[in-house]
């Protein structure tokens, strides 16, 4: 087929959207190439940015890197530094994303930028969060509060108690698992495992239909089960969740239950 003209860029860009929707990502780039040989970039902006999610998709992060370092030098947007910040997020390439992130944070108020942003604990988490806090809606303001709790719990900070409280009386229930789940974690940093497995186990009964906080839940209470050294309770919570959990996690409770079986003999 001859391409040459308008109609036929717009035709393309068409497909291209469809392909993109329905990820088919090969299909994507193989018309993304057609496209560029009939106009610039600057002209195909939405579409070269679809081929470099695209590419980043198939395993070709330095093809996708390529395009999305031309788009911005054609134009800065906050869609460009998300995905561009996912692309290096998937390639474990933390700092990289946010500085990417950071840069989407200055010309948007997107609250997917923000709270990634939040998420990777940058030095500036305070300064950040504070910023971020003055003009999110009021679920969004609770999630980034529950990334906070988070982080100040990591730096062994546990003065957490009365946000906790305030998150759990919210009337968003996803908040309110997470913040159930926080009050466990709290007591496990702590090393107060009885404490932690109560408040962890607190999660399937109150919120039963917050199924990832459930698994997630019980699952680091099986670990609290180790550590009071009530391995069967340990064994029979974590059989229960095997099959959810990914294999790093089951790797995870394997060693620190053989190692802490093995230290009782």
């Amino acid at each position: 087929m001859h391409l040459s003209n308008e109609t036929d860029s717009m035709i393309l860009k068409e497909k291209i959207n469809y392909l993109f929707q329905n990820n088919k990502w090969e299909n994507v780039i193989e018309s993304y190439q057609q496209i560029s040989a009939l106009q610039s970039l600057e002209h195909n902006y939405d579409a070269s940015m679809q081929a470099a999610i695209s590419l980043a998709k198939i395993g070709d992060l330095d093809g996708a890197r390529e395009i999305f370092s031309k788009l911005e030098e054609i134009k800065m947007t906050a869609d460009l530094y998300y995905n561009w910040a996912v692309l290096e997020l998937d390639a474990k390439q933390k700092i990289k994303a946010m500085m990417l992130l950071k840069k989407g944070a200055a010309i948007s108020k997107r609250d997917d930028i923000w709270l990634t942003l939040l998420e990777l604990h940058p030095l500036e988490m305070n300064e950040i969060y504070e910023k971020y806090i003055k003009f999110a809606e009021p679920y969004f303001a609770f999630q980034a509060k529950l990334i906070w709790i988070d982080w100040k719990l990591q730096n062994k900070d546990y003065n957490v108690l009365e946000d906790l409280e305030k998150l759990k009386q919210t009337k968003y229930s996803d908040v309110q698992a997470e913040a159930q789940y926080l009050l466990g974690y709290r007591f496990y940093l702590m090393q107060e495992y009885e404490k932690a497995i109560r408040e962890l186990l607190r999660v399937r009964y109150l919120y039963p239909d917050i199924y990832d906080m459930k698994i997630k839940a019980e699952f680091l209470a099986a670990i609290c089960y180790i550590y009071t050294q009530e391995f069967v309770q340990a064994q029979e919570l974590y059989n229960s969740i095997k099959d959810k959990l990914d294999i790093s996690k089951r790797n995870e409770f394997q060693t620190k239950f053989d190692k802490a079986v093995s230290e009782q003999k």
